[in-house]
């Protein structure tokens, strides 16, 4: 299948047999084509199914759960397609309103050493995102649900909810904050998948298919990472490695964000405190496993015998977020209503 680049689309290619139940021969993909499809299951994404399988929350899903998932899914997808396709002025039916917005940070962008690199980088990550949106919508359509069309004009990329000035507003002129922002956004996606596998655990071929895009997504945060360590100078907590360290998504050097700016991401990056709905504190470390009879939280920065200590053990997990815990997050840049 050719996209609208006239490149073949592996993943989009593939999702339908996949969405359907077929068996998918891959034969001998290069690297590039695995990490532009995410049509092989990373270890990575084969433990956010093994983790979901943990909690008891995991069975006796429904269909309506399924495409819940889907539908919550396919809002972020569009979040992150669109704000790709605003920045860049690329891609299908782009709001010229949006583009707008990001010119001045696309000629900063192009203004540096790299430029040219880094909207390389950033235009392969907006064709997957438009592939994903495509792939979840005919999932939505086939089980039966309605996949509401989103554009540009959706979205606030500054975070202020319709006002086009809200805390995240120097993404249309600054880089680093681009890049950081683009960077959380990506972090928040692969959170909000792993918080959805045991809801998917009923349906192998939906499960697979979420686990691909998330596999996907963790390969676009840790290209925006590595972007940021070698063309910003982002500080040492910006892993190479792409995983997170604790509560620390890597301040941009000489750029003094807002105060709610600095707050939204730390919600990102951190859960809320412990509720009785069982939520934790995201130190990368607290879990929630099935006993057998009931579910309880184990900290695993506790356990003897852990090399590397608490930065080795944090890096090793990406905490689940609930739907929940998602939603408010990400109110502020989606202008309709989230439920």
């Amino acid at each position: 299948m050719q996209n609208p680049h006239g490149t073949t689309d592996r993943f989009a290619a593939r999702s339908a047999p996949l969405l359907a139940g077929v068996p998918v021969v891959v034969g001998n993909p290069t690297a590039d084509d695995l990490a532009a499809s995410g049509l092989k299951l990373s270890a990575a994404a084969a433990a956010v199914a093994a983790f979901a399988m943990l909690s008891s929350k995991a069975y006796a899903q429904t269909a309506s759960d399924v495409l819940d998932v889907l539908q919550f899914a396919y809002v972020l997808e569009n979040f992150e397609a669109e704000f790709y396709k605003s920045v860049l002025n690329a891609g299908t039916a782009v709001s010229a309103v949006q583009a707008g917005r990001f010119a001045p940070v696309r000629a900063a962008v192009m203004a540096t050493p790299n430029g040219a690199a880094i909207i390389e980088s950033l235009d392969q990550i907006r064709k997957h995102e438009e592939a994903h949106v495509i792939t979840l919508r005919d999932a939505i359509q086939a089980k039966g649900g309605t996949a509401p069309v989103f554009t540009g004009d959706s979205f606030d990329f500054s975070g202020g909810r319709g006002t086009q000035t809200g805390p995240f507003v120097g993404v249309f002129t600054n880089p680093q904050v681009l890049l950081l922002a683009s960077q959380a956004f990506e972090d928040l996606g692969v959170r909000a998948y792993k918080g959805q596998a045991g809801r998917l655990i009923n349906d192998e071929p939906i499960l697979e298919t979420a686990l691909r895009i998330h596999s996907v997504e963790a390969r676009h945060a840790a290209k925006i990472r590595k972007v940021r360590r070698q063309f910003f100078s982002a500080p040492d907590s910006v892993r190479f490695s792409g995983t997170v360290r604790r509560r620390e998504f890597g301040p941009p050097p000489g750029v003094t964000l807002p105060a709610e700016a600095v707050t939204a991401l730390q919600n990102i990056y951190a859960n809320p405190a412990p509720t009785s709905a069982g939520t934790a504190p995201e130190d990368n470390t607290i879990h929630t496993v099935n006993n057998g009879t009931a579910d309880v939280m184990i900290n695993v920065a506790t356990l003897a015998g852990i090399l590397g200590g608490p930065d080795a053990l944090t890096e090793a997990f990406d905490e689940a977020l609930s739907k929940e815990q998602v939603i408010p997050m990400v109110q502020p840049f989606v202008i309709p209503p989230l439920a």
